[in-house]
């Protein structure tokens, strides 16, 4: 696991969480749905993603995908 999803080189996140323009990432309806501006998207979806993940979970999380149990 990477320590934020933007340093995944094939993530989406930098376009969704930021704003910067990726030539990969197409813009998708839901996307687009988020604000009427290129401004206020980004802003949106940071909003559905608030805070990182309780230490228990990320825990579990790195757990079940070592141990294959996806």
């Amino acid at each position: 696991m990477v320590p934020e999803p933007a340093a995944y080189p094939w993530a989406s996140d930098r376009w969704q969480t930021w704003g910067d323009p990726d030539a990969v990432v197409p813009d998708h309806a839901r996307s687009l749905a988020l604000g009427r501006t290129p401004e206020e998207r980004p802003q949106a979806y940071q909003a559905l993603c608030p805070g990182e993940l309780p230490a228990g979970l990320l825990q579990e999380i790195r757990t079940t995908l070592q141990q294959g149990r996806v």
